[in-house]
């Protein structure tokens, strides 16, 4: 009787941590789908796309959707001046996915290359993930730009955001 008792609280213990297992790469799974849908939104210049991904509170801080799309705008017709272009986005692997409060955290990375006159220039940015269902839906912040700080007030103390690294140039 006793060894039936210690074989279920074994048996109990173990599908208790493989729904954990499950559960956690699933998110990863959403997180990273909806990063690429973030940055196939950022190449093709998707704004719905891109505002339903992008942190509430930044888009609040644009003035609202209208506000941000309009900023948005600005942004890559400034882009579109220069004569660059934005040639590739490949996604990276999310950092490990943290709950701090109500909320789910993670970092994730994007390369980016931009066709620039005579090559490309490529570089690597971060962006804060953050999830309000229990990693369901996924929300985005470019922390080249913004201090994740002033807009997550629950940002777990375990999130390392890696330091912005610099553009490298490579020729055509």
């Amino acid at each position: 009787m006793k060894y039936k008792v210690i074989g279920f609280i074994l048996l109990l213990t173990f599908s208790m941590g493989s729904c954990t297992v499950m559960k956690i790469a699933k998110q990863i799974k959403v997180l990273k789908e909806q990063a690429e849908m973030y940055a196939k939104a950022i190449k093709n210049n998707d704004y719905k796309t891109l505002l339903k991904h992008t942190y509430p509170g930044m888009v609040e801080k644009l003035g609202g959707e209208s506000g941000a799309q309009s900023h948005l705008e600005k942004m890559v017709g400034q882009f579109n001046v220069t004569g660059m272009r934005l040639d590739e986005i490949i996604t990276g692997e999310p950092s490990e996915i943290v709950k701090s409060g109500s909320e789910y955290q993670s970092v994730i990375s994007q390369k980016i290359s931009v066709k620039v006159p005579g090559g490309f220039l490529d570089s690597e940015l971060n962006f804060l993930a953050v999830s309000k269902d229990k990693g369901k839906n996924w929300f985005f912040i470019d922390t080249a730009k913004n201090n994740p700080e002033d807009f997550v007030p629950q940002l777990s103390p375990s999130i390392k955001i890696p330091p912005l690294s610099k553009p490298k140039f490579r020729r055509e």
